[in-house]
């Protein structure tokens, strides 16, 4: 009984953890950690679940910045700050756009926009969320298309 295997199956035993063998021969062990019993990570739906009273986005204007202010998503992450930060650097009169999450275990993310005199953050955002919404039509008209021109069957559930 080699003491490798001893540490190995009282690490298993305390920290709930599974073992397995690569091999009998080599002392040689992969050890998966049920992610289940993780203490510091929020359950599943948190991620995407409003809590009650809880609105999706806040807007707060910056006093010392003109045309300037900071979005606040909940419930959201990387996928949907990097889509709408990239489509605002795509409109002229933006001036500044960037997201930052603050904690990896948080479930928001705060988007900056700064914008020049005659336009509002408010109204980049806006158009911003209206040209993704049109590449998104745009991507399914055309993957429809394509299913249909191919002859694959779309029945399927």
């Amino acid at each position: 009984f080699s003491y490798s295997l001893l540490v190995v199956c009282l690490a298993a035993l305390v920290f709930d953890i599974c073992v397995f063998a690569v091999s009998p021969r080599f002392p040689l062990y992969i050890v998966y950690h049920n992610h289940r019993y993780t203490m510091n990570a929020p359950e599943t739906y948190e991620r995407f679940r409003l809590a009650e009273g809880e609105e999706k986005m806040t807007y707060s204007a910056d006093t010392k910045v003109q045309n300037a202010g900071t979005f606040r998503f909940n419930r959201e992450d990387h996928t949907l700050g990097n889509l709408l930060a990239s489509e605002l650097l795509k409109d002229p009169r933006v001036l500044f756009a960037g997201y930052r999450m603050p904690h990896p275990l948080e479930n928001y993310f705060l988007l900056r926009i700064q914008t020049t005199d005659d336009y509002t953050p408010v109204d980049a955002l806006k158009n911003a969320v209206k040209n993704c919404s049109e590449i998104v039509t745009r991507l399914t008209f055309s993957l429809e298309e394509s299913v249909r021109s191919s002859g694959a069957r779309t029945d399927l559930k």
